[in-house]
């Protein structure tokens, strides 16, 4: 790999360290670099100071004509995401004047079909995924509570497997999100329910996980090893009881966060109130939400209107003189 593009990647990164961007934000931004590097190599590009926006706009062809392994060409989102590290390297080289121009700056990402599912998970196949753990077993029992926190709050897959002992406040009935995406915390309300999973889970099954561990991790949700559960464990096992519940397409834990806000919303939820609990930087994205939702506008009117709250009868008209 160019010693150069190295260097260049290495400095953007430390910066985004010092802004508190997850481990896995970092991984990904890596990841990402280093696929457009192969790319520029591949095109006898040796210095950063040479692309222009011809190479940038190769670059978007370039990820719209690569396959997944089973086949099938990117999505949006994902070309979206691997171009969001270009965007990040040039702006860190503007940034620290290593170049005049940003190259980046004005090219688009181009219109989205769709930015959400065309559906999402029903209350009763949310209930049906979550009735597959076996509470019997401790693994079950686990596994069932962390469905419970995901629907329970809409925390990200990665948020929900970061969190530790004292990011549970049983008594307030919140959960504190630590450096979430963007590196943002957040405070977010979690149901009666899912406090009392969470409870028994610390009382009666998570201390079964540390027979042989020494030191007590940090982490709440463990693996029988005693060790912290991984998100990529997480996603297998969601993946696993959606099969087993016959919802295999849309059971992981994003699915779970998409039911979480829409179904709020389908209630009847402030938006600007749901766009804080999901962490959304922009309303514009929680808004998409509300399609799915297909809020029924004439019964909330009926609902909040302060008019239709009045229950008095109309008085009748007085007689003509």
């Amino acid at each position: 790999m160019n010693n150069d593009f190295e260097k260049a990647k290495e400095e953007m990164l430390a910066g985004l360290r010092v802004r508190n961007y997850s481990p896995t934000s970092l991984w990904q931004y890596e990841r990402d670099l280093g696929i457009f590097f192969r790319f520029l190599e591949e095109a006898g590009v040796k210095d950063l100071k040479a692309v222009g926006r011809e190479t940038l706009k190769a670059y978007q062809l370039h990820l719209a004509q690569k396959k997944t392994p089973e086949g099938k060409l990117y999505t949006w989102g994902t070309r979206c995401a691997y171009f969001r590290a270009v965007r990040r390297l040039f702006d860190h080289l503007e940034r620290t004047r290593q170049i005049f121009l940003n190259p980046a700056q004005f090219i688009h990402d181009g219109k989205r079909m769709s930015r959400l599912p065309s559906r999402v998970l029903s209350e009763e196949e949310v209930e049906r995924v979550m009735a597959v753990p076996d509470l019997s077993t401790p693994t079950g029992f686990r596994d069932r509570t962390i469905m419970e926190v995901i629907y329970s709050t809409g925390v990200r897959l990665n948020e929900a497997a970061s969190l530790k002992l004292e990011d549970i406040d049983l008594v307030e009935k919140v959960v504190r999100v630590i450096l979430g995406k963007g590196g943002k915390d957040r405070v977010v309300p979690i149901g009666e329910k899912a406090c009392e999973f969470v409870e028994k889970y610390l009382k009666e099954v998570r201390p079964l996980f540390l027979v042989k561990k020494e030191e007590e991790p940090r982490e709440i949700w463990l693996t029988k090893g005693g060790t912290a559960l991984s998100s990529i464990l997480i996603q297998a096992n969601f993946r696993h009881y959606g099969k087993t519940a016959g919802v295999p397409e849309r059971s992981n834990p994003h699915a779970f966060r998409h039911a979480f806000a829409t179904h709020l919303l389908r209630h009847g939820a402030d938006i600007h109130a749901v766009s804080k609990m999901l962490g959304h930087s922009n309303l514009r994205t929680t808004q998409l939400y509300t399609h799915l939702a297909q809020v029924d506008v004439k019964k909330a009117h009926q609902k909040t209107h302060p008019r239709e709250k009045d229950k008095e009868a109309v008085p009748e008209m007085a007689a003509a003189i």
